[in-house]
């Protein structure tokens, strides 16, 4: 990895959003990479077929010349943090795409002085590029997703795996306790305790992002898809794709794979 204090990154510019609960994010092509930084919502994107969603803390690099967008509408005061910049010497090879910030808001307050330099009359580019390094060495410190270091009690993340690894197959809050050997009731607390959703929203998000990539990547029939997926229910199925997406299994494949660019 390059000298923290030598990047070769050439910052364009950046902003803060915040929305209204109108529109999401355009599915474009561009010729710079960008920067993102969830500061308050959900943000859900997609960069060449692979799904992001970023919670309050979340990063994600994406990468100039890929296809990428918002897979879901913005929700209300949804607040993020973007910037477009130019990686003209290969550092963003070695450097994760997604991740938790460690220090969110020390990680805000290098955004803001980014901003309040770009919205001077004669911003320095030199002040913008050492800004642009002091973001990067903030994410540096970030904790990367997937990385299961982090400490969590053994009867949890042993229910977390048991999604993560088949969630395809017949499972429940019921059928996990049985395999862990304890009360389904305590590890249903347990669970919700320590990942803030229960086991059957998480056991149905694995399930529709995995449909959703899927429906981008492969042309394996829908009806297929949801039995793929660990779905009996094709109405159901359909119930709680369109909840996540705002669009059926259908016009998600039409519109993602299509190459249309939403400018709104």
């Amino acid at each position: 990895m390059h000298n923290m204090s030598e990047l070769p990154l050439t910052p364009h510019n950046g902003g803060r959003f915040l929305s209204r609960g109108k529109g999401r994010h355009a599915v474009r092509v561009i010729d710079s990479d960008e920067l993102i930084f969830c500061v308050k919502g959900t943000l859900t994107m997609f960069e060449n077929g692979k799904l992001f969603e970023l919670h309050p803390g979340d990063y994600l690099l994406l990468r100039r010349g890929r296809r990428h967008g918002g897979l879901r509408d913005y929700p209300g005061g949804l607040t993020f943090f973007w910037l477009h910049f130019v990686d003209e010497g290969g550092f963003l090879d070695d450097f994760p795409p997604f991740g938790r910030v460690a220090r969110p808001e020390q990680l805000a307050i290098y955004f803001q002085s980014f901003l309040a330099e770009q919205q001077q009359q004669e911003s320095d580019p030199r002040a913008l590029k050492l800004l642009l390094e002091l973001i990067f060495c903030e994410l540096s410190r970030a904790v990367i997703h997937g990385d299961t270091s982090r400490a969590l009690p053994r009867l949890v993340h042993d229910a977390g795996e048991l999604i993560k690894l088949h969630f395809n197959e017949e499972l429940s809050l019921h059928i996990a306790a049985d395999k862990l050997h304890c009360n389904p009731k305590y590890l249903g607390r347990l669970f919700h305790l320590h990942f803030n959703e229960t086991f059957s929203a998480m056991l149905n998000r694995f399930r529709i992002e995995a449909a959703a990539k899927l429906l981008l990547e492969t042309t394996m029939p829908i009806k297929v898809i949801l039995h793929e997926t660990g779905f009996n229910d094709p109405a159901y199925f359909r119930r709680m794709f369109f909840r996540r997406y705002s669009a059926t299994p259908t016009a998600f494949r039409k519109f993602y794979r299509s190459g249309h660019h939403n400018t709104c």
